[in-house]
């Protein structure tokens, strides 16, 4: 097979041109026109030649897919953040704090011990979000109050514009985010806040076909690399979906007995270090 990367050719020194006085003497070598060279890249000097790593151009998804095969994301790749939000950009979980406050201690504490062995998430939102009678204003009046949200939150909102993927509500996720003066994308469920017992206008009223819970995953979106950051039983089938997991609390201990490889964390300011690191 003859060589086609390049050919030499004969230079007139009549045509060349001077600079400062000396000759400038064109490349010995020429590019058929046949095959042009690639951008950034250097041809091989001989038929058959092997070119070096640095010699070829390597696209963003090339570095992805060499990096997966080590489990490493290269540093130039942006990562889509997905972010839940009751315990992990709030300090405490505010359904939590809600169920505390206006809902039924005790069917709180039993139904969050039976959670994942004799009741499932849904069963367990529900019968505890009926327990709470207030008027929906005197609720929000309270969490506006009371919420403190993570050390980090604002950073991380602003450098990665993550999505709020929430179990949690957007009437109570919404106007914290005011609160605070960010605003963001946000997937969660919705409430009815009846007087007789608030009810779930769930978001994704159909079982996982991969957990078979109410979750998040077929929530998350399409876009990759998927860092997900969480804390609780909501998180777990999401968060094995991501292409990075941070976690904390009761989510770092599932992982962890699991085997699932993860980053702890417990500010939001922990996070943004490790995206940028």
């Amino acid at each position: 097979m003859r060589c086609t990367w390049a050919r030499p050719v004969s230079i007139s020194m009549s045509r060349t041109r001077r600079v400062n006085g000396r000759s400038a003497i064109p490349s010995v070598w020429m590019w058929p026109i046949s095959r042009p060279p690639r951008r950034n890249s250097v041809p091989p000097k001989r038929c058959g030649a092997t070119a070096t790593p640095s010699q070829l151009p390597t696209s963003a998804i090339t570095r992805s897919r060499l990096a997966s095969t080590h489990g490493v994301l290269p540093r130039a790749v942006v990562m889509r953040v997905v972010l839940d939000w009751d315990g992990t950009v709030t300090m405490r979980d505010s359904l939590w704090m809600l169920l505390d406050e206006f809902g039924d201690r005790e069917i709180f504490a039993q139904a969050e011990k039976d959670l994942g062995k004799t009741l499932s998430y849904r069963e367990v939102m529900e019968m505890e979000l009926a327990t709470i009678q207030v008027p929906f204003e005197e609720a929000l009046t309270f969490l506006l109050d009371s919420v403190v949200v993570r050390e980090g939150f604002h950073e991380l909102a602003a450098k990665h514009n993550p999505l709020i993927l929430s179990g949690g509500f957007h009437q109570t996720i919404e106007p914290l985010l005011a609160r605070e003066g960010v605003s963001l994308e946000v997937r969660a469920n919705r409430i009815n806040p009846r007087t007789d017992g608030w009810l779930i206008e769930w978001r994704d009223p159909e079982p996982c076909e991969v957990c078979g819970e109410l979750c998040k995953r077929r929530n998350l979106p399409t876009e990759r690399p998927m860092a997900y950051v969480g804390d609780g039983y909501s998180d777990r089938c999401a968060a094995l979906a991501a292409d990075r997991i941070f976690a904390r609390d009761a989510l770092a201990r599932h992982l962890e007995t699991e085997g699932v490889p993860f980053e702890r964390f417990e500010t939001l300011t922990e996070v943004v270090a490790a995206l940028a690191a």
